[in-house]
């Protein structure tokens, strides 16, 4: 957003650095140049690589489509139910749950793959699920974090009754203080509450906000 040509220099080196540090299973891990990916990882870096796009930093198209291609492997190869694995690991994916399968829609996503099976699949668990995530539960926030911005793309359908749910169980656990807090502390859980809480509430005309 900044018409400042260094800040546009900045970003391209940075999108040069993470298209190079792409493993040869197109997904991304911890650490650049990493032998094996993992799908936690791949969602956030294919936000970051979307973002650039989206302010027109060039990104290299074979590097998303690796990485499509990548995420799409981590589906659950066993079951039509539509989750996603944190690994693709042969001879058998890791494992399977909420948090993963709303960062692999959103991943999908990330790349434009909007009417993909693998999306449309992940969008029914998730909708059919969101109510098993409770606050407390583990990775309560990273999950509703991705699952909030695949269900609010995904159209009122899968919105309306998720968002209610979460917004009453977010606000639920809200401390006197304002804050929220988890097992990863308190600055990380109301950071992320209020990224959740902030989108927009189109598709809910009577709900009181």
């Amino acid at each position: 957003m900044s018409p400042r040509a260094d800040v546009a220099d900045a970003l391209r080196r940075a999108v040069g650095i993470i298209v190079r540090s792409q493993n040869e299973e197109g997904g991304w891990r911890y650490q650049p140049f990493a032998r094996d990916a993992d799908l936690s990882i791949t969602v956030s870096t294919l936000q970051g690589l979307r973002a650039a796009r989206n302010v027109g930093i060039t990104v290299d198209a074979d590097c998303i489509k690796k990485a499509m291609a990548y995420v799409k492997r981590c589906g659950n190869k066993n079951s039509r139910e539509g989750s996603f694995a944190y690994q693709d690991l042969a001879p058998h994916q890791t494992r399977f749950t909420f948090p993963l399968t709303a960062a692999g829609v959103t991943s999908l996503f990330s790349g434009g793959l909007y009417d993909a099976p693998e999306a449309k699949r992940g969008l029914e668990y998730l909708r059919l699920r969101f109510r098993d995530m409770r606050f407390g539960d583990y990775h309560f926030f990273y999950g509703h974090y991705y699952a909030a911005q695949a269900l609010y793309q995904g159209g009122p359908r899968y919105w309306n009754d998720y968002f209610k749910f979460l917004r009453e169980e977010i606000l639920r656990h809200q401390k006197p203080s304002a804050s929220w807090e988890d097992d990863v502390g308190e600055t990380y859980a109301t950071a992320m509450a209020c990224l959740i809480l902030q989108l927009p509430n189109e598709y809910l005309p009577i709900f009181q906000r």
